[in-house]
């Protein structure tokens, strides 16, 4: 099923989390706007960096 997700990118591992379930967000545009605050929460564990994309949480990633 394809949906919204927040990559969520530390040293040595990534993590996708679906947007939608733990957020609420359901469109790409309040995803961006809510990834400060997404990156705050995540801070402890020395985040790099958050992204949003469209995509299969249950799919394996291809690379690109």
């Amino acid at each position: 099923m394809i949906k919204i997700l927040i990559l969520l990118t530390f040293h040595g591992f990534t993590m996708s989390i679906d947007a939608e379930k733990m957020y609420g967000i359901t469109d790409m545009e309040s995803c961006k706007k809510y990834l400060p605050e997404v990156e705050k929460e995540y801070q402890y564990l020395e985040i790099i960096g958050a992204t949003c994309i469209i995509g299969d949480i249950n799919e394996k990633a291809q690379k690109t």
